[in-house]
């Protein structure tokens, strides 16, 4: 199947915002659950980097850090 980036960040915008409706193109799709809207946004971003339209990393995250404490 096809996607767009559209359909795209809409999945992720409905994600962030724990909605399980996702609107598009003037339309809206009501996914069963969050574990369903995960497997449909990980389907999407791999159709998708494979095709090169986003990149093929976590595109949702930001860079990483690591601090390291202790007691002196």
């Amino acid at each position: 199947m096809a996607f767009t980036v559209e359909q795209f960040n809409a999945v992720e915008k409905a994600l962030a915002n724990g909605l399980l409706e996702v609107d598009y193109g003037g339309k809206r799709v009501r996914y069963r659950s969050m574990d369903e809207l995960l497997r449909v946004r990980n389907l999407m971003r791999n159709e998708l980097a494979a095709s090169g339209l986003i990149s093929s990393g976590n595109s949702n995250r930001g860079p990483a850090a690591l601090a390291i404490f202790s007691r002196d």
